[in-house]
């Protein structure tokens, strides 16, 4: 090619069909600088040649434009096609071929972008006008163009009427053009079954899969691989209905299809072995589950080798079908060597190692091993720092649905895990755990995300059947009863209706009465009835709940003496006590109550973990009981350690994203004990001490997305200033002050709560201002009178 450049230039026509086929040879081997460079080369060559109307000059624009969609260039695809079509003159109602073609590029360059979606919509309705316009309804381009816009419509816009209307137009016009049992006939009548299943119009949905593999089976054989495809779809709509057994009929037929066309050991066949299994664990044929687990894991060691992740994931299948039907021991050989196998790949933080420590540990529970359960999950920290235990309504459960982070998980894996319990017998001793987990997610889906009444109440209803369906000798019923407790008085809190309350700290107390000595959740049963109480106490003011709350929360305190001071359940049980204490002192005002509340606190962050989210949290109590004991004595001692937890508690946040506002909060505490600190001491290191703290807090609440009040923090910072400007009449802090309250009053909008505050404040730092002038007057004044009288 260089050749002909030097010998023919650039603009000769057979230079130019070289530089062509290299173009297009470097775009087919994902050579982008190079395709690029000559495709810009082309257009600028037969520009000059020829000018930007011809058309072998449109469409080598058009080669350049996919270019930029191949390398995600949307803006520099979407400016050229922009060209291209100004070129062409198209707007709508233009009806030529090549007019219509551009159009259609120009779509999938605005289908690039997300934003730009429904006007890539709106052409594409054009071009469906222009294409029946041009050649007819029956057109194969004009049908073709017609499913383009059906797919935009279900993919995007979730328009399945419109969709279902114009997908039966192009189906029933290519049965007239080509035939009923035409291959595109067959592929449009699945698009529209498609949209059926889609509408939840399941029974037309499977009229027409079942018509499509019929066809093909007669037509082109009972394994042919489209009418393999038909039947994957036609077992989504069974499973959508939940039919079990005719889901089993049809996924039988694809195992068997596919071993004929793949072979055994082909990936799609395991993969489709995997999926009936799953439909025997629904009908509770679980020897059928077994033997199709165990055939899918000894085919992939034979293919992969014993160290591939598909194997390990075949061996959870098969471990969860022995746990299922009962045979825990077999469960548990096969957990214990994916847990081992799980560590030495991915490491003992790993979120599939967590998971797989859980389920070993929840194999353990079934059996009865209590201890052994404890020992693994304290053992090896999940990926936070938490256990991953199964109490999904407190504290530990969020760690167990780890892997449901966002509204879309938990709406794919609940409805799984309901129609797997609906299929295990009332009896089995699996069904309460499902059930209690079922109840975990619906509280995960109400506390993180919907807020909706309805999956608090769904939550409370799978707790009380988990707790109605378990043994009462069972040791896990005490944790299935803190569980409903919690839900309860979730629900209380949203409704304030009594009987929820009481019949949460009745289900606390029902679960602490029930647990055996050999627990391991003892300690965490007997503190969550101590706090109980303590809320209890908070509405109804009755005395004994506060008594029987110190009682049970030293218990609890109690029953964690013979583990290590590090047990994880410890900070959490002393937390119980010190809180126990605190409403003690708050409702007798009895010094050593306080006393207490603070050595227990402490002994608490003591054994709090450096990553627990609780941290912050116990620091603030800690700050908050030291404050109230300074209030008492007036101690300067007890001030500075209220001083010393306050700060403690806000550098525990950064200063930055969401945690921030709670830093913001919780810097205005500190602002208020380094302004009593120096009313104390009058020393002004610790009003600049209070200031900086005060300007950070006014520099975290500039951050619009916080919505914290600027203009009140603000005016409390103006009022510093001048504070310290009388202090030490250095001006640049009145120059500070003045500055700081007009602003506070220009962030603060009219009719805003906090206007009046940021007004007055302005308002008294001017007036006050004038009085230092009219004073500053005054003795002037007096000094040149005496100067005089000299």
């Amino acid at each position: 090619m260089e050749i002909l450049i030097e010998s023919l230039g650039v603009d000769h026509p057979d230079t130019l069909e070289a530089m062509q086929r290299a173009a297009m040879m470097h775009r087919s081997f994902e050579r982008w600088e190079e395709a690029e460079d000559l495709l810009r080369q082309i257009v600028q060559a037969r520009m000059r040649l020829f000018g930007i109307r011809n058309t072998d000059t449109l469409e080598w624009l058009e080669h350049l434009v996919r270019l930029f969609l191949d390398t995600e260039n949307i803006a520099e695809a979407e400016k050229l096609q922009t060209q291209v079509m100004d070129a062409r003159m198209i707007a709508p109602g233009i009806t030529n071929s090549k007019g219509i073609e551009s159009m259609e590029l120009m779509v999938e360059v605005l289908k690039a972008d997300e934003a730009k979606f429904k006007e890539a919509e709106h052409m594409q309705e054009h071009i469906v006008f222009a294409r029946r316009q041009a050649s007819g309804d029956e057109n194969i381009q004009t049908l073709k163009s017609m499913e383009a816009l059906v797919a935009m419509y279900v993919v995007h816009g979730q328009r399945y009427e419109e969709a279902k209307q114009l997908q039966t137009q192009a189906t029933d016009a290519l049965k007239r053009v080509l035939g009923a049992e035409h291959p595109n006939t067959l592929h449009s009548m699945e698009r529209l079954a498609s949209i059926h299943a889609l509408r939840q119009d399941y029974q037309e949905a499977e009229k027409l899969y079942c018509q499509i593999i019929e066809v093909r089976s007669r037509v082109y054989g009972p394994t042919h691989e489209d009418g393999l495809q038909a039947m994957e779809f036609l077992a989504l709509v069974y499973g959508m209905q939940q039919r079990y057994p005719e889901l089993e009929d049809v996924q039988r037929r694809i195992v068997e299809t596919k071993v004929q066309n793949l072979g055994s050991e082909d990936i799609a066949t395991l993969q489709a072995k995997d999926i009936l299994a799953s439909s025997y664990m629904r009908l509770q044929k679980w020897e059928d589950a077994q033997a199709l687990y165990n055939d899918v894991v000894e085919s992939r060691k034979r293919i992969l080798g014993t160290n591939d992740p598909e194997i390990l994931k075949s061996m959870t299948d098969l471990a969860t079908a022995y746990q299922t039907s009962g045979l825990y021991e077999k469960a548990e050989d096969l957990l214990l060597y994916i847990l081992d196998k799980r560590r030495e790949t991915l490491g003992s933080q790993h979120p599939m190692t967590a998971r797989t420590r859980y389920s070993l540990a929840e194999t353990y529970k079934y059996m009865g091993s209590w201890k052994k359960a404890e020992e693994l999950l304290h053992g090896e920290m999940s990926t936070t720092g938490d256990t991953g235990f199964t109490d999904a309504a407190g504290d530990r459960g969020d760690e167990y649905f780890k892997t449901c982070r966002t509204l879309e998980d938990l709406d794919e894996v609940i409805p799984v895990l309901e129609r797997g319990v609906v299929n295990i017998p009332d009896d089995h001793p699996i069904r309460a755990m499902k059930l209690h987990e079922l109840s975990g997610l619906f509280m995960l889906r109400f506390r993180r995300f919907t807020q909706q009444f309805e999956d608090l109440n769904t939550a409370i209803k799978w707790a009380e059947q988990a707790v109605h369906t378990i043994s009462k000798q069972s040791p896990a019923r005490p944790l299935l009863l803190k569980m409903l407790g919690k839900a309860l008085w979730r629900r209380f809190e949203e409704t304030g209706c009594e009987s929820d309350m009481n019949g949460a700290v009745e289900r606390a107390q029902e679960a602490a009465d029930t647990m055996g000595e050999a627990n391991p959740d003892g300690a965490i049963i007997l503190a969550n009835l101590a706090k109980m109480l303590v809320r209890r106490f908070e509405h109804t003011q009755d005395e004994d709940d506060l008594d029987a709350s110190l009682v049970w929360a030293e218990q609890a305190n109690m029953s964690l003496d013979p583990l290590p001071d590090d047990h994880p359940d410890r900070a959490k049980t002393l937390r119980r006590l010190s809180n126990a204490h605190w409403h003690r002192f708050n409702y007798s005002e009895n010094m050593d109550s306080l006393k207490d509340a603070i050595r227990y606190g402490e002994q608490a962050l003591k054994a709090t973990v450096g990553d627990d989210c609780k941290l912050s949290l116990r620091l603030r109590f800690l700050g908050e009981m030291s404050k109230a004991q300074f209030e008492l004595t007036k101690s300067l001692e007890d001030l500075e350690k209220a001083i010393i937890w306050s700060e403690r508690t806000v550098e525990s946040v950064p200063n930055t994203g969401k945690v921030a506002f709670s830093r913001c909060v919780w810097l205005g505490d500190l602002i208020c004990l380094l302004e009593e600190l120096f009313k104390l001491t009058e020393n002004p290191d610790h009003l600049d001490q209070s200031i900086r703290r005060a300007e950070e807090a006014a520099s975290i609440a500039s951050d619009e997305a916080l919505e914290l009040p600027l203009g009140a923090i603000l005016s409390n910072l103006a009022i510093q200033y001048f504070d310290r400007f009388t202090h030490s009449s250095e001006a640049e802090y009145l120059e500070k002050a003045l500055q700081t309250a007009d602003r506070s009053v220009e962030v603060t909008p009219e009719g805003h709560k906090n206007r009046e505050h940021v007004l007055q404040t302005q308002q008294a730092i001017y007036e006050q201002i004038a009085e230092l002038m009219e004073m500053a007057a005054a003795e002037g004044e007096a000094e040149q009178n005496d100067e005089f009288e000299e």
